[in-house]
């Protein structure tokens, strides 16, 4: 199987440069590559995947047969590849061998002096079983004659009756009488294993006869076939004096014993001239039925003093014989009940045989024996009259689990299994069989385990163990030869009950053995599926959703703290990786530089301004503010001073400031401003406004600029447009506006709505709305400001913004993730925090700040603060629990935390007013050489990201230019930046990548980034009490350095309405052929193509990466373009790349399973339906696979066939009608309603959920057939491709339930299928209709429900074709023309068969209800499609739910067919793919927006034949999954370890193969299990 892959991966990367391979080169489905092989489905193999490899010891039929192509199965195993062993109900009738044949195997050349074939003829002729009767008592007669050295005198032979036998057997010339001389060993193995595949034997005795031993070839092989066929080898072997010595030969003759054991026989070595020929003519008799009543066996050469077996058996009066074998001669043999009757020795003095009067139980003892010792019961009948009284047959098989579908014919060393029994009396079936324990044991060990057995009626192995259990090929240092089952039960005869023991051989393979019981092993220790040809050949890609998510967390990138993406999000990120590196490759790779980076000249601005509705002492108070400042500690930090005046005469921005340079010159113009205020017009309209706007408008005001402005109590009025203006001006820059209002005029104030302005303009840029005090000291002789000032402008705003939020839940907040990944030691972190509005008697907020380590590390302990402003202003010393707050600014206080992991930070607080608004802010001191900066522009994407914004501007991508400064180049390994919204949960970008594109560096300390375009939102809806942050974003950056170090920095923007209409494109969106898009609304451009350039964006300038990769802006093209992560390519990422072959039945469009339900009320009902079925041939299906009919009446059901045979199923079909079971209506009651839910579910039970099928149920009344719950339907059928045909007889004499009739036609239609009614079954000739359709493969070339009439509606086909019209109300008029002929239904329904090719004309009045008309095309273009989540898959991985994005893999068998998606209102986008089963793709760009039927629509091209594909869409996956698994991805379940589908109920069979339903593995030699993953061995 790594074979396949790796020839798959040489395909895709095209190493050899050869032509590909022609699809139509491959048979059974394979897919063609650029070698000279094809890479073949499971269960094909060979160049062109022509030959089928079969299973569980199965064989190909001799290529003579008329099924060559067909695998012969052991006793118990069905299907194509002896898959399949689940049967249903349990066979009673499993041994197909009733009457057993004689087969002997004869090697003719023996010694010329010691020809003793006469002995070994003798007894053949006397054996009872031949001589009895006019033919005997074998059922055939087969005779090989094997001539090592003259091939012309080797003959098969095999004979009807017994004279042909025995005129050939009585030949004096069988015999080559030959002067051999030496012992040497011929292929004897080697020709018996294709005899027995020729002759296909099962369930039988061959006896070989033979004076010369066997070469070993082929042993393994034909031990493993004798175990899975249930075949007994009895082996006489004549030893000579001048030939084989007895005293010589053993190790030589030592395969005879072990095949003879193994295979539950014996092995008896005779001389001509002692007892043991004699012997032979007893044991010749044991041909017809050997039973083997016990055995006990030590190979460890440690025989006990006292070797001991017990039997008991229910057959009659039969003679015991007991085999014993002992490396010494001295040998006692006796039973508990009587000594025996005689003791032979065999020739090598070494194996004694007993015979023991008939006694019915017993245990037989050996003393003496010594060395490698065994003990062997047989039981033989001597009366030939009581001959079929040995009747009862057992077979095991072995499996993972209880509920798996998967069986071995052996067990497998070291791996735990269960074991499968089925128990058989072929002679007389209706004694009772009942199995009761079973134990394992083996020649090493006895008892490895004992186990009872329970029932389990739905599979052909009808009894399964309590617990499972493993053998060993080694038992310490003893190694185990053989294994074998005790098994006990109980057998009815008449009145009497008996307890049973039966020993039956098993084989314990082990890692060593040539043969294997499934697939061919792993050839390397990888997951079979682990290989990805896209990229490396040792890739490993078998790791569950779970883990790629868990992978990419810990390794890429910070997951959001509040919204976790999905996993195919995650994914997204994840390929992301390889390309964020690339991308910063030309930052990463110039030379290091040995110095730190120089000092930016370009600080911010420490700016001060003042309303001038105060009186002079507060102003001057104000004033006083950054005095406290001095230029050592100002200077080093602001590069630019300035102070302002608002509410003056002038709106004039320069003629309201004055600026200085340097702190001292600051200082001197504060005091001279402070000395000459005089106060303003107290009720002067405030012009904030337009102040502020100049203010930030000025290019000397440089980013992270701080602004400390007292305001007055006038509303702010103004422009709307000058207000956003500000708020956008303010986050690009990172300018800290901080407005203080007086605590004694903000109380005085009745509405504080008037300060919404100051609130919403602060809290966005990381300033405070300051309500407190102005003109009064605290007690340490300082005023308010000054305190609040040195608060801000010296612990927070010099420093980086970490994390800030705007809250206002009174209790704990999460303020999001810290990164302190990489650095070292503590890092120093000041909080400061406001709330507002304010009120009169609040007392304290209290704060707790809690770090939680995210890596499970140890958290440092939470910081509590309790603000206390009484406390604080009037105590000079405030207590150690107190923290000083002014106002409502408060809890400025220093915090040291260990860094080196990432911190989730929660803050709870209590704010009096619960209406309040808290903003928090966590300022990051920097270290020593660390300080870098952040400047933003925002590019606008209609002018190609040539000009800027001064903000995001809704529905117009917001594409952050970002330049990092301050920071050596060479240490920048990747920046990566995420969005939050106003709430503080996290927003994906396009593509969800948030890795920055570097466009240039200055080599040093400089780099320039692209972010990937983002769309904003004006209005969002906040939980913020108070509506100030609707169009608020925060934006986190993380620096990730080449030493593993994460750096964390933040920073807001504002997004704003667009006021400018755009203009977009404008084409026909369902275009075949052409780009189109649809029309804009809202002025947002919809910018869906069917065929490329697949586009979006505000104007559809943004390259589409299909779901399948990423933007990475490209500085050479000036343009973002499609980065595709593994597995796709294309401009637009469109074209898949599969990484594994898809199974067979994926891409199958023959119908492959047939399932009738016959659903009645009583004997007539039952005998309308199955008379009908008599005109069909069903005996005709060679193309299915698995055959299901089970019947229903009132609720109850009763399966009557589920297997693999057409032969058992057109047989039990024939024989409803021709013994009609009495036991068919015991189940059955009174006229009732039928729950279709539940018929359908009990019919779909066992099918893969990829197979297709057709599933007919055959009702009665029309009338009672009910679907209680659409959505429950929808459930049950999603995701199967079985195609459900509900047929009923009308209600004759009374009217239809068309409410019934319609929600029955809308559950049929959603799987393809149709509801037919009509006055009778008989007549109707529907299942001949059937019939010819589960023998095609069809198409749909129209599926339409109908609510009105239709009028000359033409219709297209290719082939011929049914058309049917299906109408529960009333439908009348219809002409299908031309060559369209009517079918005999009676009723409701139209049935015509169009024969020729060409368009179909239709014309129906349709009335009272709706109307699902079809036509249904035979044998023509059929598209094979299956369901998926990602287009470079190939099998069934999703299950479309509403709002998402329904994807179709499809395929034609005609390599001319070009298809075109037309789906209507989906604007599907169509690709071909490179290297998987499916040629194209498909792929909803509209999300689906109501449940129940939808479909895809293939147009063939150039000849205009649509192909419809319907499925259905349910509400949610939830609670669906399967394995133990919940979390839901978009329109499939994200799987546990080692499954995989839609809804996780396909194993991924880590070292084996999936069956051909594809619902359970078959597992290697060296493990087991549902998964085949690592073997679980637990001892013995």
């Amino acid at each position: 199987m790594l074979f396949n892959f790796l020839l798959l991966a040489l395909a895709v990367l095209g190493s050899n440069g050869n032509e590909w391979l022609d699809a139509s080169s491959c048979k059974n489905g394979g897919t063609p590559t650029n070698t000279t092989d094809c890479i073949c489905f499971e269960y094909f193999t060979g160049s062109d995947c022509g030959t089928i490899k079969c299973l569980n010891q199965g064989y190909l039929s001799n290529p003579s047969d008329l099924n060559a192509d067909r695998c012969i199965c052991p006793v118990g195993y069905f299907g194509l590849f002896c898959e399949s062993y689940q049967q249903a109900p349990a066979q009673t009738d499993l041994f197909l061998v009733k009457t057993p044949d004689l087969i002997i195997f004869l090697n003719t050349r023996v010694q010329t002096l010691y020809n003793t074939f006469q002995f070994y003829k003798n007894a053949v002729l006397a054996d009872p079983a031949i001589s009895r009767g006019l033919n005997g008592n074998y059922s055939k007669y087969f005779l090989y004659e094997f001539d090592n050295e003259d091939p012309s005198r080797t003959k098969s032979l095999n004979f009807d009756n017994r004279n042909g036998f025995l005129t050939e057997f009585n030949r004096s010339d069988l015999t080559l009488r030959s002067t051999l001389t030496k012992c040497s060993p011929e292929p004897l193995f080697k020709t018996l294993l294709p005899w027995i595949k020729d002759n296909k034997f099962s369930q039988q005795t061959i006896n070989i006869f033979t004076q010369l031993p066997s070469t070993t070839e082929n042993f393994e092989e034909l031990e493993n076939l004798a175990i899975a066929f249930n075949l007994q080898f009895n082996i006489y072997f004549q030893y000579t004096d001048v030939l084989c010595h007895s005293d010589k030969t053993y190790d030589t003759l030592f395969p005879f014993e072990l095949l003879a054991q193994r295979t539950g026989g014996f092995y008896w070595p005779f001389y001509q001239f002692d007892d043991s020929a004699n012997m032979v003519t007893d044991l010749v008799r044991s041909t017809f039925n050997l039973q083997l009543l016990g055995y006990q066996a030590y190979a460890d050469g440690n025989c006990p003093t006292s070797l001991s077996a017990t039997f008991n058996h229910a057959l009659g009066p039969v003679d015991i014989y007991t085999l014993v074998k002992s490396a010494s001669s001295a040998v006692s043999i006796n039973s508990s009940l009587s000594p025996p009757i005689s003791t032979t020795a065999a020739a090598t003095g070494t194996t004694f045989i007993s015979l023991f009067p008939p006694f019915p139980q017993g245990t037989v003892t050996v003393t003496g024996a010594t060395g490698a010792c065994s003990i062997e019961i047989l039981g033989i009948k001597r009366n030939p009259l009581e001959i079929e009284y040995l009747g009862i047959k057992a077979y095991l098989s072995f499996t993972d689990s209880i509920d798996a579908d998967s069986s071995y014919f052996a067990m497998k060393s070291g791996v735990r299994q269960y074991i499968r029994l089925h128990l058989e009396n072929i002679v007389s079936p209706l004694f009772g069989l009942t199995p009761l324990s079973a134990e394992l044991s083996s020649d090493c060990k006895t008892n490895i385990s004992t186990n009872s057995l329970s029932k389990s009626p739905s599979s052909t192995f009808d009894y399964i163990s309590s617990a499972s259990t493993n053998c060993l090929d080694q038992y310490g240092t003893c190694m185990s030869t053989k294994h074998w089952l005790t098994v006990t039960f109980s057998i009815q005869q008449v009145q009497n009950t008996f307890t049973v023991i039966r020993h039956i051989p098993i084989k314990c393979l082990s890692s060593n053995d040539n043969e294997v019981p499934t697939t061919e092993a792993p050839a390397t220790t990888q997951p079979m599926t682990s290989v990805n040809p896209v990229t490396t050949v040792a890739a490993e890609i078998t790791t569950s959703s779970a883990e790629q998510q868990t992978t990419t967390q810990d390794s890429t990138t910070e997951t959001p703290t509040t919204e976790a993406p999905t996993t195919s999000e995650v994914i997204t990120t994840e390929a992301a990786t390889t390309v964020a590196q690339e991308t910063t490759e030309a930052a990463s790779t110039v030379p290091s530089t040995p110095f730190a980076c120089p000092n930016d000249a370009n600080l911010p601005a420490m700016i001060i301004g003042y309303s001038m509705q105060y009186d002079a002492p507060t102003v001057r108070a104000f004033l006083s503010s950054p005095l406290v400042f001095n230029s050592s500690t100002a200077d080093p930090n602001y590069g630019h001073y300035v102070i302002f005046t608002t509410d003056s005469d002038s709106d004039i921005y320069d003629n309201n400031h004055a600026n200085r340079e340097t702190f001292s010159d600051f200082q001197t113009l504060v005091t001279s401003y402070s000395a000459a205020y005089q106060q303003g017009d107290p009720n002067r309209p405030t012009n904030v406004i337009s102040i502020l706007k100049q203010l930030l408008s000025d290019p000397l005001i440089k980013d992270r600029s701080a602004i400390f402005l007292l305001i007055g109590k006038t509303e702010v009025v103004g422009d709307e447009n000058d207000k956003i203006e500000i708020m956008q001006l303010a986050t690009s820059k990172q300018i800290r506006v901080n407005f203080y209002i007086d605590k004694a005029l903000y109380q005085s104030t009745a509405d504080p709505e008037i300060f919404k302005f100051y609130e919403q303009v602060s809290a966005i840029s990381n300033g405070h709305f300051i309500i407190a005090d102005v003109n009064k000291s605290t007690p340490g002789g300082f005023y308010v400001p000054q305190k609040i000032f040195s608060l801000l402008f010296f612990d927070s705003f010099p420093h980086k913004l970490a994390m800030s939020k705007t809250v206002s839940i009174k209790g704990a907040d999460d303020l999001g993730t810290l990164d302190l990944s990489g650095q070292t030691g503590d890092r120093d972190f000041f909080i400061t925090a406001a709330y507002s509005p304010y009120t009169n008697d609040v007392n304290s907020v209290y704060l707790m700040v809690i770090f939680t380590n995210k890596n499970g590390g140890q958290s440092p302990g939470p910081f509590s603060f309790v603000c206390q402003p009484e406390t604080c202003e009037n105590n000079p010393t405030p207590p150690p629990w107190a923290t000083c707050s002014y106002g409502n600014v408060g809890c400025g206080a220093m915090l040291s935390i260990p860094a080196g992991v990432e911190y989730d930070i929660t803050i709870i607080n209590t704010i009096y007013n619960e209406n309040s608004t808290l903003t928090y802010r966590l300022w990051e001191h920097w270290q020593d050489n660390e300080e870098y900066k952040i400047k933003n522009e925002y590019m606008d994407v209609r002018s190609q990201y040539q000009s800027s914004l001064s903000g995001p501007i809704y529905e117009i991508a917001a594409v952050p230019k970002v330049a990092l400064s301050q920071f050596a180049v060479e240490k920048i390994d990747k920046l990566e930046v995420e969005f939050y919204d106003c709430d503080g949960k996290y927003v994906y970008t396009y593509d969800h990548y948030n890795y920055a594109s570097v466009i240039s560096n200055d080599s040093i300390c400089g780099t320039t980034f692209m972010v990937n375009p983002f769309i904003c939102n004006f209005e969002q809806t906040c939980s913020l009490e108070r509506d100030i942050l609707q169009g608020f974003y925060t934006t986190k950056y993380k620096i990730r350095t080449t030493d593993n170090t994460v750096l964390q920095y933040s920073t807001n923007f504002w997004c704003k309405k667009n006021e400018i209409p755009m203009s977009c494109p404008n084409a026909d969106p369902t275009a075949v052929g052409l780009t189109s898009t649809v029309p804009s609304t809202d002025d947002v451009c919809q910018c869906l193509t069917r065929d490329a350039p697949h586009l979006r964006g505000p104007v559809c300038t943004v390259s589409d990466c299909s779901k399948n990769g990423y933007l990475q802006y490209d500085s050479s093209e000036e343009d973002f373009v499609c980065q595709c992560k593994d597995g796709y390519n294309g401009t637009y990422c469109e074209i898949g790349i599969c990484s594994n072959t898809a199974s067979r039945t994926a891409k199958d469009v023959n119908y492959r399973t047939f399932t009738i339900a016959i659903v009645h009320s009583n004997r007539d009902e039952f005998n309308n339906i199955v008379t009908e079925l008599q005109n069909a041939n069903f005996g005709n299906l060679n193309n299915i696979w698995q055959f299901n009919v089970f019947t229903v009446c009132n609720g109850n059901t009763k399966t009557r066939y589920f297997g693999t045979s057409k032969d058992t199923f057109t047989n039990i079909l024939a024989g409803f009608k021709s013994n009609f079971d009495a036991d068919l209506l015991s189940y059955c009651g009174s006229d009732q309603g039928i729950n279709f839910t539940s018929v359908v579910k009990y019919g779909l039970n066992s099918f893969g959920k990829e197979v297709r099928g057709v599933f007919w149920i055959a009702t009665h009344n029309s009338d009672i057939v009910e679907v209680d719950s659409l959505m429950d339907f929808y459930h049950v059928v999603q995701g199967y491709r079985q195609e459900i045909f509900l047929t009923a007889v009308l209600n004759v004499g009374g009217t239809t339930d068309l409410s019934s009739f319609n929600t029955t036609l809308e559950a049929v239609r959603v799987t393809g299928g149709e509801r037919i009614d009509f006055g009778s079954y008989a007549g109707s000739t529907y299942a001949k209709y059937i019939e010819n359709i589960v023998l095609s493969k069809t198409s749909l070339n129209y599926y339409d429900l109908i609510t009105d009439s239709i009028t000359n509606v033409e219709i297209p086909i290719e082939e011929s074709a049914y058309l049917t019209i299906s109408n529960g109300g009333y439908t009348d008029g219809v002409t299908v023309t031309p060559n369209c002929v009517a079918q005999p239904t009676v009723g409701k329904a139209f049935v015509y068969l169009c024969s020729t090719p060409g368009p179909v004309t239709v014309t129906a009045n349709i009335q009272d209800g709706a109307s699902l008309v079809t036509v249904r095309v035979l044998n023509g273009y059929t598209p094979a499609w299956v369901f998926i989540n990602e287009t470079n898959q190939d099998n069934l991985e999703a299950m479309p739910v509403l709002n998402t994005y329904p994807s179709i893999a499809f395929d034609f068998e005609d390599n001319n067919v070009i298809p075109h998606d037309t789906t209507p209102y989906s604007i599907a986008r169509q690709a071909e793919r490179v290297n998987c089963a499916f040629k194209y793709t498909s792929t909803f760009q509209l999300p689906v927006t109501s449940t129940g039927y939808d479909n895809f629509e293939i147009t063939i091209e150039g000849q205009d034949y649509k192909k419809i594909i319907p499925y259905v869409i349910t509400e949610t996956l939830e609670n669906r999954c399967k394995n133990g698994n919940v979390t839901i991805g978009d329109a499939k379940c994200t799987c546990p370890e080692k499954w995989s589908g839609a809804d996780c109920s396909r194993p991924i069979c880590e070292y084996g193969s999936l069956n051909i339903m594809q619902n359970a593995c078959y597992c290697d030699l060296t493990h087991g299990g549902q998964t085949c993953s690592a073997p679980q061995l637990m001892g013995y």
